[in-house]
Formats: structure tokens, C-alpha cells, sequence
């Protein structure tokens, strides 16, 4: 599990490398995925839907990690601790979503 400190009215930047069994993910299988959500709680933060790419919350889209813009996202949705925020990566050989892992989101 991922633990981040989030601070509210702040910049909040967070990179991941994404690894499967201990090993980083290629660039081929980042340019695989498609579609990457996290649950807050049953709020459900989908990059179809608040975007994917250099200037939006979800970027996976160069240098072989993820980086998740917090800050981009509504103060509502990250108002409070989360414990266990899911995150879910999609791709053509996944199409019904992989869970990949779980944040714990602190916020100050």
C-alpha cells in the first residue's frame, strides 16, 4: 500500500511506479492501458471521464510512471482521509479493470 499526505489548497503531485511481481512495467504495457480509476469510497475518479495526459489528473502517458495531479481534482473528493482508495488499471487484456493496489490518502 501507498501512503501520501495531501494538503489541501496545494499542489498535490503523486508519482508511481507501477510494477508487476516486483519488476517495472515496460513501455509497451503503459501504452497499453487505457483507462485508469481510483475509488475514494465509492466516489469513483475515472480518467475517461476527468482526463488522462500531461495536463490532467491521470498521466501515464511518458517516462514509464504514473503520476496522479490530486490537486486537480474536486476539494470534495479529497476533503477528508481515506484509507484503502482503490486503484484500477483497464487495458485490452484487462477490459473489465485490474485492481492494481491501494492508497492511503492522508490530507492536511
Amino acid at each position: 500500500m501507498v501512503r501520501e499526505r495531501i494538503y489541501i489548497s496545494h499542489d498535490n503531485i503523486v508519482m508511481l511506479k507501477l510494477t508487476t511481481d516486483s519488476d517495472n512495467l515496460t513501455q509497451d504495457q503503459y501504452d497499453a492501458i487505457t483507462r485508469m480509476t481510483l475509488d475514494f469510497g465509492g466516489v469513483i475518479v475515472d480518467s475517461d471521464i476527468v482526463g488522462e495526459g500531461a495536463t490532467q489528473p491521470f498521466d501515464w502517458t511518458s517516462d514509464r510512471k504514473l503520476i496522479l495531479d490530486l490537486g486537480k481534482l474536486s476539494t470534495a473528493i479529497i476533503a477528508k482521509h481515506y484509507d484503502s482508495v482503490k486503484h484500477i488499471v483497464y487495458s485490452p487484456d484487462n477490459p473489465n479493470g485490474l485492481v492494481w493496489g491501494y492508497l492511503d490518502i492522508l490530507v492536511a
